[in-house]
């Protein structure tokens, strides 16, 4: 009974002894280890980047599509700029613009090419300050300049007649002198007038 006992004893004992620490990792599987560590890193980094690159070419795009329907009006420019609407290209020239109140009063033509004249329409413009490409981060440039920039609506109840140009004004305010530069116009056709033949 007594060896019994002793022998119980001498099991718990050894039960109780703290754990002896584990054998060292071989240098030939830690080496592998660390390769494969640098191996994920790099493919991470490589995937972050080229991300990146999908995210700006895809805002590129969006900015290209979003300034092709817009027309700057340039005091300073000579000849006409093309705008897209709706309806198909109009022309835009003879900008200039007279200080007004704390902004401008900028006058400009808009011509129609095509054969249909169009009714009222609606003219967004935007001004502010250029756009900052100082950066490496295209995404953030674009959110800072469309923050900074100042848009107003206009109804323009006269029609854009067939074959002619119509000259408008509109009131910027508030604007300086640097940001009346960058001003910009998007023309929306409400509607379309065809002659009828008989």
């Amino acid at each position: 009974m007594k060896i019994r006992a002793l022998t119980l004893c001498a099991v718990v004992l050894a039960a109780c002894q703290p754990p002896t620490q584990p054998p060292e990792q071989p240098a030939a599987t830690k080496a592998q280890f660390d390769n494969f560590a640098i191996s994920v890193t790099s493919s991470l980094n490589s995937l972050a980047a080229k991300i990146a690159k999908v995210e700006d070419e895809q805002l590129s795009e969006s900015w290209r599509r979003r300034n092709s329907r817009v027309a700057q009006l340039d005091p300073t420019a000579k000849g006409y700029t093309i705008l897209e609407t709706d309806v198909g290209r109009l022309l835009v020239a003879d900008t200039e613009a007279t200080p007004y109140l704390d902004g401008f009063s900028v006058r400009f033509k808009v011509g129609n090419p095509h054969a249909a004249s169009i009714g009222s329409s609606t003219i967004v413009a935007r001004w502010g300050p250029p756009l900052d490409f100082g950066g490496t981060n295209l995404t953030a440039a674009i959110a800072t300049y469309d923050k900074a920039q100042r848009t107003n609506q206009f109804e323009i109840s006269e029609p854009l007649l067939s074959g002619a140009w119509t000259p408008l004004e509109i009131k910027i305010t508030p604007a300086d002198a640097a940001s009346i530069k960058q001003l910009s116009i998007e023309l929306n056709p409400k509607a379309l007038h065809l002659r009828i033949l008989k």
